[in-house]
């Protein structure tokens, strides 16, 4: 096949898994929450994200994302009382991070996203979206309880 059908099968596979693990929360979240959890410009970010880096590098980016937004996150709580932001910008945040330092970043982590790692690093993810599809039914059940509006 060539480099370029190479490169067409890693952008699928980047595509897929990026967007696919942003949407598969989206729909677990959202079903539970009963309101939007994640906006689907959320979604098509992360698919562009997958197409462009790859799976190993767009994971990265979501991973990183919660952390860009931590101290933003707050103070726009504490300045308006709000607890939604907008997500993208902080995908945009971890995809930076990542370009920028995509050689230090794969010398750490790269290990865990070859062979037989790979595989477990999925099953990870997939346990973990379950597992926070459980999370959000459980504290949607004690806010029931304890009269919880918020």
């Amino acid at each position: 096949g060539g480099r370029h059908w190479h490169a067409l099968l890693s952008s699928l596979i980047g595509l897929a898994a990026a967007g696919g693990l942003v949407w598969s929360i989206r729909i677990v979240a959202g079903q539970i929450l009963g309101v939007e959890a994640m906006g689907f410009g959320d979604v098509t970010l992360m698919f562009m994200i997958g197409a462009f880096f790859g799976w190993q590098a767009s994971l990265i980016c979501f991973f990183l994302a919660p952390f860009t937004s931590i101290g933003v996150a707050g103070a726009h709580w504490l300045i308006t009382g709000e607890r939604q932001i907008a997500f993208g910008p902080f995908l945009c945040a971890g995809a930076s991070i990542v370009i920028l330092g995509w050689a230090d970043i794969w010398q750490g982590w790269g290990k865990v996203f070859q062979g037989e790692m790979a595989l477990y690093l999925l099953a990870i993810l997939a346990a973990g979206v379950v597992l926070m599809g459980v999370m959000l039914a459980v504290l949607q059940v004690i806010k029931r309880l304890f009269g919880i509006t918020n």
